[in-house]
């Protein structure tokens, strides 16, 4: 329904444009009923079309109020443009400019007091779209390609900072790769971050993930890492100086008396140990009964998140959120 309006709407457009003459041509309106008389419902079938169906499918999930990230932007759209560059579709630099158009169309904001007559007091400065490029595939070969130094192209000449962009870093990466990451850095304005791919990739195998599913990582609409599909994953706050300052020294007590550091540190991780596993155990409960006989996790009932479910491995399969 949300999509039709937007078709409805188009046709509309291009009709009046056609048969009054009074609204100026728009072939760039044109070219967007094109694409979304097939896309996000069919498989796109070419670059224009998969970045018009990743937006729509992207807006459409924030629209119903979840939070993801887009992820891995040049996994997802680099086959599109080699196939596009390879039988002449679209030139390199047409490629650019529909990704800097990407770009500009996730920094726009909708007022909220217009749509719904008060101030929400969102004061968050972006839709939490990150982006992650480059990186290794579950069989370690690297992922950088075209869609990759576009990104950064389009990072360096606008400086859109909307889009929080983060690049895995690897011990086999290029040095072209490298040293255009530099370059975009260096420019400020928190345009661009990077992931130690090997630490992570090490990290998440060691958590309980494959390898072949470690590799797969982006992140959510902040900086948490996690598998697209997989994993789930709860945003919960510490503020582990405070654990230090209140529980570790009791306020600056003069009672505290620790004979050397060690012992302080020792101290302090066993405040922090507690604090962390007291918010595992408020998690749980909320979320889940404790177990069942098998150690295994027991959802507690709840509004089903059906949206999120689609993305999600093994929902469809089970029919449950």
């Amino acid at each position: 329904i949300w999509h039709g309006r937007y078709v409805d709407a188009l046709e509309n457009y291009v009709r009046a444009v056609k048969e009054d003459g009074v609204l100026p041509p728009c072939p760039a309106f044109e070219k967007t009923l094109q694409n979304l008389r097939r896309v996000p419902m069919e498989p796109p079938t070419s670059f224009h079309e998969a970045v018009q169906s990743l937006w729509m499918t992207f807006a459409f999930v924030r629209l119903m109020g979840n939070w993801p990230g887009i992820g891995r932007l040049d996994v997802l759209l680099g086959k599109y443009l080699e196939e596009d560059l390879n039988h002449n579709v679209l030139t390199i630099d047409e490629a650019r400019e529909i990704l800097a158009h990407f770009f500009i169309k996730g920094c726009e904001w909708v007022d909220t007091y217009t749509c719904t007559g008060h101030n929400d007091g969102g004061g968050d400065g972006q839709y939490y779209q990150n982006v992650v490029l480059s990186g290794q595939d579950e069989f370690g070969n690297d992922q950088t390609n075209e869609v990759t130094y576009l990104v950064l192209d389009v990072l360096e000449e606008l400086r859109i900072a909307d889009f929080p962009t983060s690049v895995r870093i690897r011990a086999k990466s290029s040095e072209k790769l490298m040293r255009r990451v530099a370059e975009v850095a260096r420019l400020g304005g928190g345009l661009i971050a990077v992931y130690n791919d090997d630490v992570v990739i090490d990290a998440l195998e060691r958590f309980g993930y494959s390898r072949h599913e470690a590799s797969r990582y982006a992140n959510d609409g902040c900086w948490e890492v996690q598998i697209p599909g997989k994993t789930y994953f709860a945003y919960t706050p510490i503020d582990s100086l405070q654990t230090l300052q209140h529980a570790t020294l009791r306020d600056y007590s003069e009672e505290v008396d620790f004979p050397d550091f060690e012992s302080l540190y020792k101290a302090y991780c066993a405040d922090l140990f507690r604090e962390v596993e007291a918010i595992v155990t408020a998690r749980a409960r909320r979320f889940s009964a404790v177990g069942d006989e098998t150690g295994g996790w027991v959802w507690t009932e709840q509004t089903p998140c059906t949206l999120v479910s689609l993305f999600e491995e093994g929902c469809i399969e089970k029919g449950r959120s």
